[in-house]
């Protein structure tokens, strides 16, 4: 039979995919069946997996599957004999019948793995009746259980149920992968099936004799390819079937030894008997790796020696043969073994310490001998250990891959040698270094296994103490609370000069600086109140004494503040620049205004209690502060004027040098009035008042002759220490000299006009034009007029 070469090239694709297909199908079978260990370790032992799986299917009916492999067995040697016929010479095509073996080889293999399949069934099938039997036996069986268990037992027994939750996860995962090998399976029998009723319509069409071989040719194949996936859709059932199964197997399991786990609880007591063997058994591994260490470094020293020997018989490197070459990387990598394995022997002595370490405090939180304190510090020291061992397993495992590399390489490396004689000796020290990395490989996985169970251990701790900070007492709530209110106090904030600037220092330099202020505030307000004035101090300079005393003292406070604070003094010499860039850039009325208070205190144009006008206001100074100045008005009105206004304008102070003023009361007399008389009464007023100065001598002014008056004033000196004072004074005389005119007629006079009219003719009245709505009221007007 012979085919073109498009149909052979066509043909030779669709096999390829097939064979390409299945193979994929039964590696990942083979993976999947001999996965372990891939799943999340137990957060707690109560979990049962990741789902329930669903009830096996039932098996589909199928033939026997060892008559159709003795027939596939004999369809096979008819081909190959076929095959050695037409190699004696025949026309016969070798690239169908090397096909059609192919795919007799093919389904055999599928059929085989069938039987594996069936076979596994039955003894998952055994296997889950057994897990069911244990799993009730182990129920009745601790019903009736009250005797203590051992605290080793029961953590042993934890570590058993994380293995058992690894392996249920790893066969949900398994399971999950076998349903998806069952849809490509599926799918890839559909597009068989198509193929095979597509070469059978071909077949049935053809009225070309020629072709019909062919075609015939064709649909043998593609019925062989059929039965191919067919088998393979059955296979992928069989395995599903099986990898539920199995995982109801690993869930039943881990189901028992939960229950188990759970109710071992309540009985659990860790004694001191346990701790002591835990301590033994650690002491025992401790000698051994000790010992071991010794060896290793005894190992190590004549691998040196030996590495050296060779290196210095070696002569000139361009000189040296292969062999010698490969002699040295051999010793050399046999030398870097003994000193790694030396190196994670140590490495694995601080481990067994940590696990010491840790298997006591375990024992201290399980027997309750432990300070409140104590639990956050040991998970503290647990985290910071956990985060070590994960950035050092990391490190192993890139070692791992460069070692495998390395040991990759050597693998693919030709020999490269010329002389045959030396092959022998090349291949020895190869195959020597290959041994030695080999040896690094496994005490690296070692150390990882040792490093993962100083994990668990320490993962254990933690677990522990977290449980039972959450079942803490009230008075151990009490004792905690305390506890982290003084972990808060004593927060490290920074630290200067090796000197640590804490929470409680900083709160309390805050209320030394307030108690200062206080203080302050107190102490100068008694020395501008009550000790200056009983030595003679002036009130103005008493109240300059009193602000000034008040800086110096809040100054002190500061200063003793951050002392205590331990902030350094020299800190300021850096920020003293930048300070005074800043406040002056962004503070310059408000420095200007505290430098013009020192400069108010200091030279004092202005005093506490002196009369003082500015801006047209007049008011008494009650306070010279740091910004501003309150003065006090006659009308009690308290008004804030800025420092920097008494220097920048113009202010009247009438009582800077002394509190004697000249105050003037104006009187207008009606025309006609004696003006001698009146200058009289208004000295003999001016006389009679008791605050009125009699030097200088009060005097009268005749100022003019006003609208309605005659005007005169009386000018006086009086001593008034505010302006209300002033102002009765004048009220004073005022009433004196209403008084005094009352009793010498004299009239004082008040506000007059004269009008006169010219009578010599009638007068003439006009009236304004009319206007719409005010005709009434003109009518009324002329009949008035």
């Amino acid at each position: 039979m012979f085919l073109s070469p498009r149909e052979c090239r066509c043909r030779r694709l669709t096999v390829a995919a097939l064979l390409t297909a299945l193979a994929a199908f039964c590696c990942a079978n083979c993976t999947l069946a001999q996965s372990t260990g891939i799943g999340p370790l137990l957060t707690s032992p109560v979990g049962l997996g990741p789902e329930e799986p669903t009830p096996p299917e039932v098996d589909p009916p199928s033939s026997d599957v060892a008559q159709q492999r003795d027939q596939l067995s004999r369809r096979l040697r008819v081909a190959m004999q076929q095959r050695d016929e037409g190699d004696g010479g025949s026309v016969a095509d070798p690239v169908s019948d090397s096909r059609e073996m192919e795919l007799l080889k093919l389904v055999d293999l599928v059929l085989s793995q069938q039987e594996t399949a069936r076979q596994r069934k039955d003894e998952l099938a055994k296997s889950l009746e057994t897990a069911q039997d244990e799993l009730e036996s182990s129920s009745l069986t601790l019903i009736d259980d009250v005797e203590p268990v051992s605290f080793l037992t029961w953590d042993n027994l934890h570590d058993a149920i994380e293995n058992q939750q690894q392996r249920v996860d790893a066969a949900g995962v398994a399971r999950r992968a076998a349903e998806d090998a069952v849809a490509r399976a599926k799918e890839a029998a559909e597009a068989k099936a198509k193929v095979l009723r597509r070469a059978k319509e071909l077949l049935a069409a053809n009225d070309e004799p020629a072709e019909e071989p062919a075609l015939a040719a064709d649909v043998a194949e593609a019925d062989l390819e059929n039965q191919a996936a067919a088998a393979a859709v059955e296979l992928a059932d069989l395995n599903l079937q099986n990898e539920q199964t199995q995982l109801q197997i690993q869930q039943l399991d881990l189901k028992r030894l939960t229950r188990q786990y759970e109710s071992m609880r309540p009985r659990v007591r860790f004694s001191q008997r346990d701790l002591a063997n835990r301590m033994a058994a650690l002491g025992n591994r401790e000698s051994d790796l000790a010992r071991h260490i010794q060896t290793v470094e005894l190992n190590a020293a004549v691998l040196r020696s030996q590495w050296s020997d060779a290196l210095r018989d070696a002569g000139p490197e361009a000189l040296r043969s292969d062999a010698t070459k490969a002699e040295i990387a051999a010793r050399e990598a046999a030398l870097d073994e003994a000193i790694r394995r030396g190196e994670l022997d140590k490495e694995r002595m601080a481990w067994i310490a940590e696990s010491r370490k840790a298997w006591k405090r375990r024992y201290q939180v399980a027997s309750h001998q432990y300070e409140v304190d104590e639990l956050d510090s040991w998970d503290k020291d647990a985290a910071a250990l956990a985060e070590t061992l994960s950035a050092r397993r990391a490190v192993l495992e890139r070692q791992i891959q460069d070692l495998r590399s390395v040991l990759a390489e050597e693998r693919a490396s030709p020999p490269g040698v010329d002389d045959e004689a030396e092959n022998p000796a090349v291949e020895r020290w190869r195959r020597d270094l290959r041994d030695s990395l080999r040896d690094q490989l496994d005490a690296i996985s070692e150390q990882i296994l040792q490093l993962d169970d100083t994990a668990r251990l320490n993962g254990k701790l933690r677990d522990e103490i977290t449980d039972r900070t959450s079942r803490f007492t009230p008075g151990e709530w009490i004792a905690e609370a305390w506890r982290r209110l003084g972990a808060v106090w004593s927060y490290e904030l920074l630290h200067s000069d090796g000197q640590s600037i804490r929470v409680s220092t900083v709160v309390l330099g805050l209320l030394l600086l307030v108690v200062g202020y206080l203080l302050s505030k107190r102490v100068s307000r008694w020395m501008g109140r009550r000790l200056l004035p009983r030595l003679g101090v002036h009130e103005g300079g008493a109240a300059a004494l009193e602000s000034l005393g008040f800086y110096g003292l809040m100054l002190i406070s500061m200063l003793t503040a951050l002392r205590f604070v331990n902030v350094p003094l020299t800190v300021f010499t850096f920020l003293g620049g930048a300070a005074a860039i800043g406040l002056g850039f962004g503070s310059q009325n408000v420095l200007n205004n505290f430098i013009s208070g020192l400069i108010l205190l200091a030279e004092r144009p202005i005093r506490v209690g002196d009369l003082v006008e500015v801006a047209g206001l007049a008011g008494l100074v009650e306070s010279i502060g740091m910004r501003s100045t309150r003065i006090r008005t006659p009308q009690n009105l308290e008004m804030i004027v800025p420092n920097s206004a008494f220097l920048e304008n113009n202010v009247v102070n009438w009582t800077l040098s002394d509190r004697t003023v000249r105050c003037c009361v104006e009187v207008g007399v009606a025309y006609g009035s004696p003006t001698r008389d009146v200058a009289r009464w208004l000295k003999r007023a001016a006389d009679e008042h008791g605050l009125v100065h009699n030097k200088p001598e009060p005097f009268v002014w005749f100022v003019g002759f006003g609208d309605n008056a005659l005007l005169f004033e009386l000018h006086f000196f009086a001593t008034v220490r505010n302006v209300a004072e002033r102002r009765r004074i004048e009220s004073d005389l005022r009433f004196i000299i209403d008084q005094f005119f009352r009793e010498a007629g004299l009239v004082i006079a008040f506000p007059q006009r004269d009008v006169h009219l010219t009578t010599e003719r009638p007068l003439e009245i006009r009236w304004a034009p009319e206007e719409e709505g005010n005709a009434p009221e003109r009518q009324f007007g002329r009949q008035t007029a």
